[in-house]
This record gives C-alpha cells, structure tokens and sequence, in this order.
C-alpha cells in the first residue's frame, strides 16, 4: 500500500480548495507539484480520504476557512518532514 503523507495531504486539501473556488490555474499548480514530486497516486489517495472526511463541510465559506487552515498546517508539517 502507498504512503500518504502530510505532503500529500495538503497537496489534496489545497486541490479541493481550488476546484471549490474554481481556479484552474490553481488546479493544475497543484498536480503539476505532485507530478514533479512523483506523487499523483498518492494526490489521487490523499484527495479521496479528505472527501471522505470533509465533503459535508466545504459547501460554506466557514468549511473552505476551515479548509485552508488545514493547508497550513499540513504545509508545516510537511516542512518538519523534509
């Protein structure tokens, strides 16, 4: 099984926050980062755990709030991992 780690996971967050805000250059700066980093199978896992997870709560502009503080997070752990 393929790892997912906190790279990933904010690689997924951060996709689904541009898809829900439409920007597409934003879509595709995201798969073209885990493209680059070999990662797009793990991008295609992390995106679907956090849809499992957050779907209900992205349709409201406190749920996408909520999902870019997630980003960050994610941003600084993956920092940490490096």
């Amino acid at each position: 099984m393929t790892t997912i780690n906190a790279g990933d996971f904010r690689r997924a967050a951060a996709l689904i926050t541009q898809h829900t805000s439409r920007d597409d250059t934003g879509c595709n700066a995201v798969l073209q980062e885990a493209a680059e980093a070999g990662r797009v199978t793990e991008l295609i896992l992390g995106i679907l755990d956090v849809y499992e997870t957050l779907t209900p709560l992205l349709h409201s502009p406190l749920g996408i709030a909520a999902l870019r503080n997630i980003i960050a997070d994610l941003a600084r752990r993956e920092e940490n991992e490096k």
